[in-house]
């Protein structure tokens, strides 16, 4: 009995961490309403300058991104005034797949919060020391993921374009997400260093 109290424990613990890391991802994108840290971000990277577009133009697209990615749109195009869309057929793709990868993790951690209100409860039924156990366990999957995370921080620290790409070749199975940085507004909108920044954040 207590070998499965242990796993309870691990188990509890360790999908709790996955539920704050999502959440996490999902706060840093979606936490403030007025999306200021992209704002700033097309402030301090001079992106209005780049697509030859005013802050409230781009933020209006970036409102019609996020709410796309979350699943609120149904169509990605946004019709500039110049009657050009601003995604091309690449961007449509490309964020199509994104699309279907944060629908899929915001409602996985759905999944993982009533596992997590069901494994405490057997938890409890059987009697787990919660007091100790719990703690215990929730401190050893944080080393763990602690570990992890700075192998992966030290990597991008060394070479993040490269842990960039590599992270992109595991999620898609396609090309899409490789845009010319000269032509593509999409990789002028969200370039290298936006997603290093956003990575600070998240952390």
């Amino acid at each position: 009995m207590k070998f499965i109290q242990y796993v309870l424990a691990w188990l509890i613990t360790f999908i709790l961490i996955i539920i704050v890391l999502i959440s996490s991802f999902n706060l840093a994108i979606y936490g403030d309403s007025q999306y200021h840290f992209f704002e700033n971000e097309y402030i301090k990277y001079e992106i209005a300058d780049k697509l030859d577009l005013e802050i409230p133009i781009i933020m209006d697209i970036t409102d019609h991104i996020l709410n796309y990615l979350r699943g609120n749109e149904d169509n990605l195009s946004y019709i500039l005034e110049d009657g050009r869309d601003f995604f091309n057929e690449q961007d449509l793709f490309h964020m199509q797949d994104v699309r279907e990868i944060f629908i899929t993790v915001f409602n996985f951690n759905w999944f993982l919060i009533i596992s997590l209100i069901i494994l405490l409860l057997i938890f409890i039924y059987i009697k787990g020391d919660w007091k100790k156990d719990l703690p215990n366990f929730y401190f050893i999957n944080l080393f763990l993921f602690f570990i992890v995370s700075l192998i992966v921080f030290i990597f991008c620290l060394v070479d993040f374009k490269r842990m960039f790409y590599f992270f992109h070749s595991i999620l898609f199975d396609n090309n899409l997400w490789l845009f010319q940085p000269q032509s593509d507004l999409m990789i002028q909108l969200f370039p290298l260093e936006f997603f290093k920044d956003f990575g600070v954040r998240l952390v």
